[in-house]
């Protein structure tokens, strides 16, 4: 298919032949020729060349990539959230002085566990021989940790030493314990330790370590029992002629370590010592529960 503009090109020449033929005459028969005014200018050559497009040409500019670190920040108010503080308790938990290790040559360990102070925990309560002080020794280990140790006084390798119980003698919560601190030649002797603020205290009865005795002679007998509320009783017998026995018992009441005897009963009586012993000679004290 041709192109519309050689077809513009010969009709431009054929209107210049034209006028050029026209001026070579007189249109006004003046003689002079005619001035023709045109507002088409004739080119100079009929080249075939096509004029150039005039078609405006549209450049798209390349896209611009902005990186995307360039981004504008998003800024969000933050959410409000209330969170409690948390507390982190930095107070180490409490524990008990330590009196030192047992001596390297201790011998003859007894011990109860029970708890004592009431705090949930379970504490040792032991005895054990030194054969170089030639004495018995008491040593609690509180389940906090820690640990008291202390000599028995008066006891030695003569006689026999160990925890045998713990009860609540006062009534006020935490238990006593009951400790052989010794023997004689037909009794066995107890002590009375209040156990208490990390340590052992014996218990004291008109000043001295208070000891009871349980065993029996023929003039003679005695025993302990934990019937009573807030004290224990010395049960006792005693006999002139070896066949009739006359005893009772007498209260004793402890506060903190101190014990203070009270008014007792007199009026039992055996008509045998077999029947004196049986009815006196105890420890007759709950067993401890472990």
């Amino acid at each position: 298919m041709g192109s519309l503009f050689p077809k513009t090109r010969i009709t431009a020449f054929a209107v210049a032949t034209a006028l050029v033929m026209s001026a070579c005459g007189d249109s006004d028969a003046s003689g002079a020729p005619d001035t023709i005014v045109t507002s088409s200018t004739v080119p100079a050559s009929s080249s075939s060349t096509a004029p150039a497009d005039t078609t405006p040409t549209t450049t798209m500019p390349a896209p611009t990539t902005v990186p995307a670190s360039t981004a504008a920040p998003t800024t969000e108010a933050p959410a409000t959230t209330t969170t409690s503080p948390t507390t982190t308790s930095t107070t180490a938990a409490p524990t008990c002085a330590d009196s030192g290790p047992v001596p390297g040559d201790a011998l003859g360990f007894e011990t109860i566990v029970a708890d004592f102070d009431l705090d949930g925990l379970a504490d040792q309560l032991m005895t054990y021989f030194a054969p170089t002080e030639d004495r018995f020794h008491i040593r609690l280990v509180p389940g906090i940790g820690g640990a008291f140790d202390e000599v028995i006084l008066g006891s030695s390798s003569a006689g026999a030493v160990r925890p045998i119980g713990a009860y609540d003698i006062d009534g006020d919560g935490p238990l006593e314990a009951f400790v052989l601190v010794g023997s004689g030649a037909s009794a066995q002797l107890v002590g009375i330790y209040d156990v208490a603020d990390c340590s052992v205290t014996r218990a004291t009865l008109d000043g001295e370590p208070a000891v009871f005795a349980v065993g029996a002679t023929v003039g003679s007998m005695s025993g302990m029992s934990c019937e009573g509320v807030g004290h224990i009783d010395s049960v006792f017998a005693v006999s002139v002629d070896g066949e009739i026995y006359d005893g009772g018992f007498a209260p004793h009441n402890l506060s903190g370590s101190i014990l203070e005897q009270g008014f007792g009963d007199g009026g039992g009586g055996w008509g045998s010592f077999e029947e004196a012993a049986e009815a006196v000679v105890m420890f007759d004290c709950p067993p401890l529960v472990l």
